[in-house]
């Protein structure tokens, strides 16, 4: 009843357009929040929320392989342009513990590469029809479900959202969610297996893809020529984010002889793989390719299931190996680019050679590399002359904003960061790295010559305690997207919480 006792209280029932926008997006976001499959069925709702959720739902296309001929129903001339993304992802077959700890048979890897092939030249069918003047992003990966099972708990296959996997019991080296023994080198083997594209069926050129994302998330390889014929493929590329995996191939261990033939064959063995990434740098990249980031991974339990494998026993080191003609070619192919990072694959102090610092940059805007003098016990006059030849490097950038040249790994990290905008060279270190006074000059000069104001440095020591990866360590230093997705990172760092 109401206050005066002769007439009900009248309820009135706002409508959706009635509600403050605030409160409608914030009705949207919790729906969203709570999954497509309840964001869908809301759709009849009213026009406006249809159009918010086909926004949202096409936004991102999570296919697998078996749903790739349903795109051409799933996606109509209506929705096309609100498609920003398509995330392809290859479920190859299970494999039981009879095989686990094998390398992948050869009837077995036709049989999943033919899958993983074939789902390629399909979306690659379909999307030759697309058009679209925006442009999409098209990410790649794969995986057995049975990876995850066995002897890899740890490692993440997908968008590093899922939580940790139970290893209650007892299996494959883990009781109760820790590593009690790692894997031999034959299962690493079958995880990092080959990616063939090649085919007798010709791969259709795509003009609507813009951005191609191959994150660490795909443990298998690609083989140089299939890269090559994906990036020649895509005539219309501008970003190009690579992730690959530091591995030595089997042959390492068939063929050592001891002494210092394991060395030699060691060495040729990374120069092959050196040269076969010069091969893509310098004939697989589209002219329109304006932001290249190359990340290549490595993993510790890798190097130590090899050394295993090898007797007698053979020290094989985190660092890479730097190659003078890689690191230039980088450097050539870098002129053409507005956004360059490149990590570990590369040694920096060979991409600013000296004959190299008279070169002109005219587009790069952010450049970030990595550089093993940047270690602990490294001698302080070799890291003062690598930052100095940088700081002529970047005179020759008129347009660089930022300039990122960093490093770091279990228990240690450091970067030299300089940024146009702030002013500022910020320099973090684990072990107290300290600038010499013709460094500040000179970078001080590179600054003043761009635009006329005065540098202002930042160096600070940090902890390494809680550095348990490189991925702590990019962290740590608060290192942008540009050189590694923040997904990535989240991968790396739960992957070593869990060895």
């Amino acid at each position: 009843m109401g206050s005066n006792g002769d007439r009900p209280t009248q309820y009135v029932m706002n409508t959706w357009n009635s509600l403050p926008m605030e409160l409608r997006f914030m009705i949207f976001e919790y729906l969203a929040a709570c999954g497509p499959g309840h964001l869908s069925a809301c759709a009849a709702v009213c026009k406006e929320w249809q159009e918010l959720i086909e926004r949202r739902n096409f936004c991102q296309l999570k296919l697998r392989s078996t749903c790739v001929e349903g795109l051409t129903t799933m996606v109509t001339d209506r929705t096309r342009p609100l498609v920003q993304h398509i995330w392809l992802h290859v479920a190859i077959p299970p494999y039981t513990c009879l095989i686990c700890y094998r390398q992948e048979s050869r009837s077995a890897w036709v049989r999943n590469n033919r899958m993983i092939k074939g789902a390629v030249l399909k979306l690659f069918a379909i999307l030759q029809t697309w058009d679209s003047t925006d442009g999409i992003t098209l990410e790649l990966s794969t995986n057995s479900p049975s990876d995850p099972e066995h002897w890899f708990k740890n490692y993440c296959f997908g968008d590093g959202s899922q939580g940790a996997r139970n290893c209650g019991h007892s299996d494959h080296g883990w009781s109760n969610g820790t590593r009690l023994s790692f894997p031999s080198a034959r299962p690493l083997d079958r995880l990092f297996e080959t990616i063939d594209l090649t085919s007798r069926l010709r791969l259709l050129r795509v003009d609507i893809i813009t951005r191609l994302v191959i994150r660490r998330q795909l443990r298998r390889r690609l083989t140089p020529s299939s890269l090559r014929m994906l990036l020649d493929k895509l005539p219309r590329l501008e970003r190009l984010i690579f992730e690959p995996w530091r591995w030595w191939d089997p042959e390492l261990r068939q063929a050592y002889d001891g002494g210092e033939g394991v060395f030699r064959l060691h060495d040729a063995l990374m120069a092959n793989k050196s040269i076969e990434y010069r091969q893509i740098l310098q004939a697989g990249l589209p002219s329109t390719l304006k932001r290249l980031s190359i990340f290549e991974d490595f993993d510790e339990i890798h190097m130590q299931a090899i050394q295993r494998s090898i007797w007698p026993p053979l020290r094989l080191g985190l660092a890479r190996i730097g190659f003078p003609q890689l690191a230039s070619t980088v450097a050539r192919q870098s002129l053409h680019l507005t956004h360059l990072s490149v990590s570990f694959l590369i040694e920096a102090f060979h991409f600013i050679r000296p004959h190299q610092r008279f070169w002109e940059w005219e587009h790069l805007e952010f450049v970030s590399l990595t550089s093993e003098l940047l270690r602990p016990g490294r001698d302080n006059i070799m890291i003062w002359t690598f930052l100095f030849f940088a700081a002529l490097v970047a005179s020759r950038m008129p347009r660089l904003k930022e300039m990122i040249l960093w490093n770091g790994g279990k228990g240690h990290a450091c970067v030299f960061r300089y940024r146009r905008e702030k002013g500022a060279v910020t320099v973090r270190s684990t072990w107290g790295l300290i600038l010499h006074h013709t460094v500040e000059t000179i970078w001080s000069k590179v600054l003043f010559w761009h635009t006329g104001s005065a540098l202002h440095f930042d160096v600070r020591t940090i902890s390494g305690a809680t550095i348990l990866c490189h991925g702590d360590a990019i962290h740590e230093l608060g290192l942008p997207s540009e050189v590694i997705d923040a997904i990535s990172v989240s991968q790396m760092r739960r992957e070593a919480r869990m060895v």
